[in-house]
């Protein structure tokens, strides 16, 4: 091997002077190589006996997976039907004319306030008002005759029924309001004539209920039953959450929205307040009780089984019984007890009976849902 000699390197010296800071800066980019090559092989190292480790403890049952849990408790369980659009209306009467005769003048408008025995309307009274005056004639003079003995009694009883049935034609020409309430939709107009069978205008009385008229979609009408409670807000009272009730549910359906109509009663308390053809925005209850209740996501593949952690955060799988099922809650009538532990999302998490697990702060029931 040929010696290398001091003359020999003196020839390189100035390419080294020129290019120093390139050799520094290679030699320090192979000595961060180094560094962190042996870095990588430690870790790779701790990990590969983490991972031993890891298998190890699982063969013996030991595995401790993280699971999201849900803790038991009694709650007020409550699932609606909201979003309800509705209609006020009233106890709603047909006033009819009880004479054929034309129509005068009306004494109110559609919407206004009418007391109890207010004239609304006015028939012509020209036949009945002179029969009545005729009537009155007669009877006058059947009892003059009859104090001098020129008519016999049943001859002035007679004449009495027909001032008294002329007195009932006259006052059937007046059409007055049956309670109090509000004049509704009028159906003929003044100077049109009245026929005893045809309606002259509709009454909606306040001394009644109101009620609200709504729709339920198909699939959705079986669970509305009659007395259920029903909340309604209306635009008119702005903060106010009316509590009433389902009144009734019709069977049959519309074959055009497919929607069955419904009707809830109002508390009579509001009956001075509120208008017909008001809207309305209704829920309807459909289960209201305190009982414990956990997420559907909770059951192991959809059966009435879950997973509960016990004290030593080891998990068991328990069978119970299942009531009332809302979206995403489903009541627990049988076999968990207030403040136990189960698995949520089990399948997810991949829990196993008898297998250690960790977890969290508990999920809590969520109000709504």
């Amino acid at each position: 091997m040929k010696k290398i000699r001091v003359k020999d390197l003196q020839k390189y010296m100035p390419l080294v002077k020129k290019y120093r800071f390139h050799i520094v800066g290679v030699i320090c980019g192979l000595i961060v190589l180094m560094i962190g090559l042996s870095w990588w092989s430690k870790q790779s190292g701790e990990t590969q006996d983490a991972e031993a480790k890891k298998q190890a403890a699982g063969e013996k049952g030991d595995s401790q997976k993280y699971v999201q849990v849900y803790k038991i408790k009694s709650v007020h369980f409550q699932d609606v039907l909201p979003g309800l659009m509705g209609t006020v209306r009233g106890s709603s009467l047909e006033l009819k004319g009880a004479q054929d005769e034309k129509l005068n003048q009306y004494h109110f408008k559609s919407g206004d306030f009418v007391k109890r025995g207010a004239v609304i309307a006015e028939q012509d009274h020209t036949r009945t008002h002179a029969r009545l005056v005729q009537a009155q004639i007669n009877l006058k003079r059947k009892q003059a005759l009859f104090d001098v003995g020129g008519a016999s009694q049943v001859e002035l009883d007679e004449a009495q029924e027909v001032l008294n049935i002329a007195q009932k034609d006259y006052e059937d020409t007046f059409i007055t309001a049956p309670k109090d309430g509000y004049l509704g939709e009028v159906l003929l107009q003044e100077g049109e004539l009245v026929n005893r069978q045809t309606p002259v205008l509709y009454f909606v009385s306040s001394e009644d209920s109101f009620i609200v008229e709504t729709s339920v979609i198909e699939r959705r009408v079986r669970e509305i039953k009659v007395d259920q409670k029903a909340q309604v807000t209306i635009d008119s009272l702005p903060g106010v959450v009316i509590a009433g009730r389902v009144m009734s549910v019709s069977p049959e359906v519309t074959t055009t929205s497919r929607m069955a109509p419904v009707k809830i009663e109002l508390p009579v308390k509001y009956r001075y307040k509120l208008r017909p053809g008001l809207s309305a925005v209704c829920s309807i209850v459909l289960y209201d009780r305190q009982t414990p209740v956990i997420p559907k996501t909770c059951l192991i593949a959809e059966k009435e089984k879950v997973y509960v952690v016990d004290e030593k955060k080891q998990v068991h799988g328990r069978d119970i019984r299942l009531g009332y099922e809302a979206r995403d809650y489903v009541e627990v009538l049988q076999g968990l007890n207030e403040g136990e532990i189960v698995v949520n999302r089990p399948d997810y998490a991949g829990a196993q009976e008898n297998s250690t697990v960790r977890f969290g702060q508990p999920e809590e029931y969520k109000e709504g849902k």
